[in-house]
């Protein structure tokens, strides 16, 4: 068993290599929405003989995040970060 665990490490070592040294080429970004289960307070107080405490309730969370793919080695990236892009100019007049 340790050795195949072994040859897999090895692997998984040979693969991170190859990502390393890859001169990346990524395809255009995708939206990528990451949705999550939080655990929230549910502001009701739940009873259980002489103890006391606030009831939990979970609720789906989606956060926006865009994804990119290296087309050469396959690595992923994800980011939730978003920049100003300003594909327009018009004229600003003193009056508007």
């Amino acid at each position: 068993m340790s050795n195949k665990i072994e040859n897999l490490r090895r692997q998984i070592a040979a693969e991170q290599e190859v990502m390393r040294k890859c001169a990346h080429n990524f395809n255009d970004p995708v939206y990528d929405a990451e949705t999550k289960i939080e655990w929230v307070g549910s502001g009701v107080m739940e009873y259980a003989g002489s103890d006391t405490r606030e009831g939990v309730v979970s609720k789906k969370v989606t956060k926006d995040r865009w994804s990119r793919t290296c087309l050469k080695c396959g690595k992923v990236e994800y980011t939730y970060k978003l920049k100003p892009v300003i594909t327009k100019h018009v004229p600003k007049f003193d009056n508007q």
